[in-house]
């Protein structure tokens, strides 16, 4: 059986790291630069600044305020290099010191076991569906930060955006063998090919931008990942393809990501294969069950317009997957 997991960068703030786009911005509009054109930007982040927190869908926005393309590269570049800079001291000194209290053996058995984490019915749905595929399970993630939080620790070659071949042979219960196949950054890592922008050439909001090739290959995702030719979104279209259970943790679902998000609703609804989404939504009302219910059409209207498919896609909220701090 394939799982194959995309996770967002609230992963790493589970693990207490401050990787969001507003700590990056508290530092960033502090950075001195003696160019108009960036002082002009941060200074609309500094007026916006909770807007802001969703930096790449705003960014799509702002290019409507730049006056040429060279005014676009110019903030592009000065925002990835800067953000490279600060996650990268993130890394060096709150991911290092981390380290200890990680349990690396709960991270393995969450990324095999994420039925544990769903509520008790979907979780009889989920393994008699489990029963109808091959005991191998095969893991492989996909995430969508920049950071190297999962090679630190599954103790990994730390400069690579694609891992292969990562195995642990661990017979349990449940399989005769468990894998994890790869791990793939899709947006890049720190040192190269990061793509940071919006989803599609809709969130550009500048109308001479949408027909310059060097602004559109530079901002938008999908685009980016193509002419940087390193293959790693064809690959994860591939384990898309093929995956028999989709996991989404830390992601917000948002519309910069949109392709995948539909991509995977497709993946759904033609063919036999399972998804669930673990959330995090600090003022859910345990006492009210059925307010899971509706976030969980809330969010997948993000997914398609179509309802929700019962017994196939499941939510769950505010779980203690990939809770890694040893206790």
């Amino acid at each position: 059986m394939n799982i194959l997991y995309f996770i967002g960068n609230g992963f790493d703030l589970n693990l207490k790291l401050e990787t969001s786009y507003q700590d990056f911005l508290n530092f960033y509009k502090k950075i001195k630069n003696d160019s108009s054109t960036i002082a002009a930007f941060k200074k609309e982040i500094d007026e916006n600044y909770l807007e802001w927190s969703d930096l790449e869908a705003n960014l799509g926005k702002y290019t409507e305020k730049m006056e040429s393309p060279a005014c676009f590269e110019e903030i592009h570049t000065d925002l990835i290099d800067e953000l490279a800079n600060y996650l990268a001291n993130v890394q060096d000194t709150s991911l290092k010191s981390s380290l200890q209290q990680i349990d690396s053996k709960k991270f393995i058995k969450d990324l095999f076991t994420p039925e544990n984490y769903i509520d008790v019915a979907n979780n009889r749905s989920l393994k008699s569906y489990f029963e109808t595929q091959h005991k191998t399970k095969n893991v492989t993630i996909v995430t969508l930060n920049y950071t190297n939080t999962i090679e630190s620790i599954l103790d990994l070659d730390k400069s690579k955006a694609r891992h292969s071949n990562v195995l642990i042979d661990k017979p349990s219960p449940v399989a005769e063998k468990q894998n994890i196949q790869q791990l793939l950054h899709l947006h890049g890592t720190l040192e190269e090919n990061m793509a940071l922008g919006v989803d599609n050439i809709e969130q550009v909001l500048h109308k001479e931008f949408k027909n310059n090739q060097d602004v559109t290959e530079s901002i938008i995702k999908p685009l980016c990942n193509r002419v940087s030719a390193h293959a790693i979104d064809q690959d994860c279209n591939h384990q898309l393809a093929n995956a028999h259970l989709i996991c989404i943790f830390g992601s917000s679902i948002g519309k910069t990501d949109e392709t995948w998000w539909k991509r995977i609703a497709n993946q759904v609804k033609q063919r036999d294969c399972r998804l669930i989404v673990f959330m995090h939504e600090p003022n859910l009302n345990r006492r009210r069950g059925q307010e899971k219910r509706k976030l969980a059409r809330a969010c997948w209207k993000r997914f398609s317009d179509q309802e929700l498919p019962d017994n196939k896609v499941f939510f769950a909220f505010n779980t203690e997957m990939f809770n890694l701090f040893k206790s």
